[in-house]
């Protein structure tokens, strides 16, 4: 990961660059600060935006978890 971006009440923002080369921003959520019901509404923002289309809306291009952190890879 690169530069953070920002942080908040949901996680933090890093820009970084994916393996297609292309400039994205990750939203990283730490397992340790991670409730059932903060991860219930991660899981379910990537599920929504993944699916939309819009100009006004940023691509999600990948979400998911790992042993350490929730993440979401935006355009």
């Amino acid at each position: 990961l690169g530069a953070l971006l920002g942080a908040g009440g949901m996680g933090r923002v890093y820009r970084a660059v994916d393996a297609a080369q292309r400039e994205v921003a990750v939203k990283v959520l730490p397992r340790a600060d991670l409730t059932e019901r903060s991860l219930l509404r991660f899981a379910r923002e990537g599920e929504l935006l993944a699916r939309l289309r819009h100009p006004g809306v940023v691509t999600v291009h990948a979400w998911g978890q790992t042993d350490d952190a929730c993440f979401m890879v935006c355009e």
